[in-house]
Protein backbone atom coordinates (compact mmCIF):
# COMPACT_ATOMS: atom_id res chain seq x y z
CA UNK A 1 0.00 0.00 0.00
CA UNK A 2 2.65 2.36 0.08
CA UNK A 3 3.08 3.09 -3.52
CA UNK A 4 -0.75 3.78 -3.57
CA UNK A 5 0.24 6.60 -1.15
CA UNK A 6 3.09 7.81 -3.05
CA UNK A 7 1.06 8.12 -5.93
CA UNK A 8 -1.98 9.90 -4.05
CA UNK A 9 0.98 11.89 -2.48
CA UNK A 10 2.22 12.93 -5.87
CA UNK A 11 -1.31 14.00 -7.33
CA UNK A 12 -1.44 16.15 -4.55
CA UNK A 13 1.64 18.14 -5.10
CA UNK A 14 0.74 18.51 -8.81
CA UNK A 15 -2.30 20.38 -7.88
CA UNK A 16 -1.11 21.97 -4.95
CA UNK A 17 -1.41 25.51 -6.70
CA UNK A 18 -4.69 24.87 -7.87
CA UNK A 19 -8.34 24.89 -7.26
CA UNK A 20 -8.99 22.46 -5.05
CA UNK A 21 -12.00 19.87 -4.09
CA UNK A 22 -12.41 18.09 -0.86
CA UNK A 23 -15.25 15.32 -1.10
CA UNK A 24 -17.12 13.22 1.33
CA UNK A 25 -19.88 10.22 -0.08
CA UNK A 26 -21.45 7.69 0.92
CA UNK A 27 -21.03 4.83 -1.44
CA UNK A 28 -23.30 1.50 -2.01
CA UNK A 29 -21.68 -1.07 -4.31
CA UNK A 30 -23.26 -3.85 -5.74
CA UNK A 31 -21.18 -6.75 -6.27
CA UNK A 32 -21.24 -8.09 -9.62
CA UNK A 33 -20.44 -12.19 -11.39
CA UNK A 34 -18.87 -14.17 -9.03
CA UNK A 35 -18.07 -11.87 -6.36
CA UNK A 36 -21.96 -10.73 -6.45
CA UNK A 37 -22.72 -14.44 -6.10
CA UNK A 38 -20.60 -14.56 -2.78
CA UNK A 39 -21.13 -11.45 -0.94
CA UNK A 40 -23.63 -8.89 -0.01
CA UNK A 41 -23.36 -4.87 -0.94
CA UNK A 42 -20.78 -2.86 0.33
CA UNK A 43 -21.77 0.27 2.33
CA UNK A 44 -18.67 2.72 2.26
CA UNK A 45 -17.35 6.28 3.57
CA UNK A 46 -15.14 8.11 0.40
CA UNK A 47 -12.82 11.10 1.15
CA UNK A 48 -11.22 12.43 -2.24
CA UNK A 49 -9.34 15.48 -2.74
CA UNK A 50 -8.95 16.97 -6.26
CA UNK A 51 -7.08 19.85 -7.81
CA UNK A 52 -7.78 21.48 -10.89
CA UNK A 53 -5.12 21.85 -13.35
CA UNK A 54 -4.05 25.43 -14.05
CA UNK A 55 -3.39 24.88 -17.77
CA UNK A 56 -7.40 23.06 -18.12
CA UNK A 57 -9.20 24.29 -15.19
CA UNK A 58 -11.98 21.70 -16.57
CA UNK A 59 -9.41 18.60 -15.61
CA UNK A 60 -8.94 17.26 -12.15
CA UNK A 61 -6.54 15.45 -10.09
CA UNK A 62 -6.13 13.68 -7.57
CA UNK A 63 -6.73 11.22 -5.11
CA UNK A 64 -9.97 8.79 -3.33
CA UNK A 65 -9.29 6.40 -0.29
CA UNK A 66 -12.71 4.44 0.71
CA UNK A 67 -13.84 2.38 3.97
CA UNK A 68 -16.75 0.03 3.62
CA UNK A 69 -17.83 -2.98 5.51
CA UNK A 70 -20.09 -6.15 3.58
CA UNK A 71 -20.53 -8.15 6.95
CA UNK A 72 -20.67 -7.59 10.20
CA UNK A 73 -22.81 -11.11 12.12
CA UNK A 74 -22.72 -13.15 14.61
CA UNK A 75 -22.87 -16.85 13.65
CA UNK A 76 -22.93 -19.72 16.01
CA UNK A 77 -20.63 -22.76 15.32
CA UNK A 78 -20.54 -26.16 17.09
CA UNK A 79 -16.95 -27.95 17.31
CA UNK A 80 -16.28 -31.88 17.71
CA UNK A 81 -13.76 -32.79 19.58
CA UNK A 82 -11.14 -35.24 17.68
CA UNK A 83 -10.72 -36.54 21.83
CA UNK A 84 -13.77 -37.80 22.79
CA UNK A 85 -16.36 -36.35 20.59
CA UNK A 86 -17.88 -34.14 22.78
CA UNK A 87 -19.67 -30.67 21.42
CA UNK A 88 -18.57 -27.38 21.95
CA UNK A 89 -20.93 -24.45 20.53
CA UNK A 90 -19.84 -20.96 20.68
CA UNK A 91 -20.51 -17.71 18.41
CA UNK A 92 -18.37 -16.41 16.07
CA UNK A 93 -18.05 -12.65 15.02
CA UNK A 94 -17.30 -12.05 11.36
CA UNK A 95 -16.58 -8.63 10.74
CA UNK A 96 -15.36 -8.21 6.71
CA UNK A 97 -14.17 -5.07 5.11
CA UNK A 98 -13.47 -3.41 1.67
CA UNK A 99 -10.49 -0.45 1.50
CA UNK A 100 -9.90 1.06 -1.51
CA UNK A 101 -7.11 3.66 -2.53
CA UNK A 102 -7.13 4.99 -5.64
CA UNK A 103 -5.21 7.92 -7.74
CA UNK A 104 -7.93 9.75 -9.76
CA UNK A 105 -8.42 11.82 -13.00
CA UNK A 106 -11.28 13.22 -14.89
CA UNK A 107 -12.58 16.20 -16.81
CA UNK A 108 -15.92 18.39 -16.26
CA UNK A 109 -17.96 19.05 -19.30
CA UNK A 110 -19.22 22.40 -18.36
CA UNK A 111 -16.72 25.12 -16.06
CA UNK A 112 -18.35 27.24 -13.35
CA UNK A 113 -21.83 26.77 -14.32
CA UNK A 114 -24.43 25.68 -12.08
CA UNK A 115 -24.69 21.67 -13.32
CA UNK A 116 -21.26 20.39 -13.64
CA UNK A 117 -21.52 16.96 -15.39
CA UNK A 118 -18.13 15.19 -15.18
CA UNK A 119 -16.34 12.20 -16.32
CA UNK A 120 -13.72 10.48 -14.45
CA UNK A 121 -11.42 7.18 -14.32
CA UNK A 122 -9.24 5.97 -11.31
CA UNK A 123 -6.49 2.92 -10.59
CA UNK A 124 -5.03 1.65 -7.64
CA UNK A 125 -5.70 -1.17 -5.06
CA UNK A 126 -8.55 -2.52 -3.53
CA UNK A 127 -7.75 -4.65 -0.18
CA UNK A 128 -10.37 -7.22 1.26
CA UNK A 129 -10.23 -7.71 5.36
CA UNK A 130 -12.06 -10.23 7.59
CA UNK A 131 -11.81 -9.77 11.17
CA UNK A 132 -12.58 -13.86 12.88
CA UNK A 133 -13.27 -12.94 17.01
CA UNK A 134 -14.30 -16.59 18.56
CA UNK A 135 -16.25 -15.71 21.79
CA UNK A 136 -14.80 -17.93 24.83
CA UNK A 137 -17.35 -20.93 25.28
CA UNK A 138 -19.46 -21.26 28.17
CA UNK A 139 -18.49 -25.27 28.23
CA UNK A 140 -15.27 -25.88 30.11
CA UNK A 141 -15.51 -29.71 29.43
CA UNK A 142 -14.25 -29.91 25.74
CA UNK A 143 -12.81 -27.67 23.41
CA UNK A 144 -11.39 -23.67 24.04
CA UNK A 145 -9.80 -21.31 21.15
CA UNK A 146 -6.37 -20.25 21.56
CA UNK A 147 -6.35 -18.32 18.91
CA UNK A 148 -9.44 -16.12 19.95
CA UNK A 149 -8.96 -13.58 17.20
CA UNK A 150 -8.11 -14.26 13.23
CA UNK A 151 -7.28 -11.53 10.67
CA UNK A 152 -7.72 -12.82 6.63
CA UNK A 153 -6.29 -10.47 4.17
CA UNK A 154 -5.67 -9.94 0.44
CA UNK A 155 -5.12 -7.18 -1.80
CA UNK A 156 -5.32 -6.80 -5.33
CA UNK A 157 -5.04 -4.49 -8.16
CA UNK A 158 -8.27 -2.25 -8.70
CA UNK A 159 -9.24 0.47 -11.94
CA UNK A 160 -12.65 1.74 -12.71
CA UNK A 161 -14.17 4.65 -14.67
CA UNK A 162 -17.77 6.37 -14.25
CA UNK A 163 -19.88 9.91 -14.47
CA UNK A 164 -21.29 12.26 -12.31
CA UNK A 165 -23.48 15.34 -11.44
CA UNK A 166 -22.53 18.18 -9.50
CA UNK A 167 -25.04 20.89 -8.85
CA UNK A 168 -24.09 24.10 -6.85
CA UNK A 169 -25.70 24.51 -3.28
CA UNK A 170 -26.28 28.22 -4.10
CA UNK A 171 -29.08 27.14 -6.83
CA UNK A 172 -30.92 26.01 -4.19
CA UNK A 173 -29.78 27.83 -1.15
CA UNK A 174 -29.60 31.52 -1.75
CA UNK A 175 -27.30 32.28 1.29
CA UNK A 176 -24.44 29.85 -0.17
CA UNK A 177 -21.41 31.48 -1.91
CA UNK A 178 -21.42 30.24 -5.80
CA UNK A 179 -18.99 27.35 -6.58
CA UNK A 180 -18.48 26.89 -2.68
CA UNK A 181 -20.71 24.15 -2.05
CA UNK A 182 -21.69 21.23 -4.34
CA UNK A 183 -23.78 17.80 -3.69
CA UNK A 184 -22.48 15.60 -5.64
CA UNK A 185 -24.24 12.05 -7.71
CA UNK A 186 -22.01 9.77 -9.44
CA UNK A 187 -21.69 6.21 -10.50
CA UNK A 188 -18.91 4.04 -11.50
CA UNK A 189 -17.34 0.37 -12.43
CA UNK A 190 -14.69 -0.94 -10.50
CA UNK A 191 -12.70 -4.10 -12.00
CA UNK A 192 -9.74 -5.55 -10.39
CA UNK A 193 -7.34 -8.85 -10.69
CA UNK A 194 -8.56 -11.81 -8.62
CA UNK A 195 -8.00 -12.00 -4.99
CA UNK A 196 -8.99 -13.80 -1.61
CA UNK A 197 -11.74 -13.08 0.61
CA UNK A 198 -13.45 -14.66 3.27
CA UNK A 199 -17.57 -15.94 2.25
CA UNK A 200 -19.80 -14.51 5.30
CA UNK A 201 -22.67 -15.23 3.04
CA UNK A 202 -23.18 -18.84 3.22
CA UNK A 203 -21.24 -20.23 6.75
CA UNK A 204 -24.10 -22.76 7.17
CA UNK A 205 -22.43 -26.38 5.68
CA UNK A 206 -26.03 -27.50 5.28
CA UNK A 207 -26.77 -24.39 2.86
CA UNK A 208 -23.70 -24.27 0.69
CA UNK A 209 -23.51 -21.47 -1.89
CA UNK A 210 -23.23 -21.48 -5.75
CA UNK A 211 -19.29 -21.58 -5.20
CA UNK A 212 -16.73 -24.05 -4.59
CA UNK A 213 -14.16 -22.33 -2.11
CA UNK A 214 -10.35 -22.97 -2.67
CA UNK A 215 -9.21 -23.26 1.15
CA UNK A 216 -10.73 -23.19 5.00
CA UNK A 217 -9.73 -21.20 7.39
CA UNK A 218 -9.10 -22.92 10.92
CA UNK A 219 -8.13 -21.63 14.16
CA UNK A 220 -6.76 -23.57 17.20
CA UNK A 221 -8.23 -25.01 19.99
CA UNK A 222 -6.79 -27.06 23.19
CA UNK A 223 -8.98 -29.58 24.77
CA UNK A 224 -9.29 -28.62 28.39
CA UNK A 225 -8.77 -32.17 29.91
CA UNK A 226 -5.88 -33.58 27.76
CA UNK A 227 -4.42 -30.65 26.95
CA UNK A 228 -4.28 -31.53 23.17
CA UNK A 229 -3.75 -28.65 20.65
CA UNK A 230 -5.60 -29.04 17.53
CA UNK A 231 -7.58 -27.17 14.92
CA UNK A 232 -11.19 -26.56 14.06
CA UNK A 233 -12.46 -24.96 10.79
CA UNK A 234 -14.04 -21.46 11.35
CA UNK A 235 -14.57 -20.01 7.72
CA UNK A 236 -14.20 -20.82 3.75
CA UNK A 237 -12.09 -18.76 1.71
CA UNK A 238 -12.98 -17.71 -2.19
CA UNK A 239 -11.55 -16.12 -4.97
CA UNK A 240 -12.81 -14.68 -7.60
CA UNK A 241 -11.90 -11.36 -9.23
CA UNK A 242 -13.21 -7.53 -8.40
CA UNK A 243 -15.87 -6.58 -9.86
CA UNK A 244 -18.37 -3.53 -8.32
CA UNK A 245 -20.99 -1.38 -9.05
CA UNK A 246 -20.57 1.60 -7.51
CA UNK A 247 -23.40 4.56 -6.48
CA UNK A 248 -22.26 7.84 -4.64
CA UNK A 249 -24.14 10.56 -3.07
CA UNK A 250 -22.32 13.29 -0.81
CA UNK A 251 -21.20 16.87 -1.03
CA UNK A 252 -18.27 18.62 -2.33
CA UNK A 253 -16.03 21.80 -0.77
CA UNK A 254 -14.63 24.20 -3.15
CA UNK A 255 -11.46 26.24 -2.03
CA UNK A 256 -10.78 28.87 -4.39
CA UNK A 257 -14.00 29.68 -6.14
CA UNK A 258 -14.54 29.43 -9.34
CA UNK A 259 -11.59 30.98 -11.70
Amino acid sequence: MKNIFTLLLMSFVVVAHAQFDLGMNYMYSSPKGILGQNIQPVHSVVISGTGRLNANPQFFLGGEISFGTYANQKQPQTYISPEDGLATTTDVDFSSNIYNYHVVAGYNLTHCTAVVPYVNMKIGASSFNTNIVIQDPEDHDSCSPLDEENVFRDAAFSAGAGAGLKIDASAIFKRADKGSWWFDFSADYLWGTSLDYINVKYLNPAEPGPNDFVRAVSAKFVHLHSQHIHEHQIAQVYTSNISLLNFKVGVVKTFGGCR
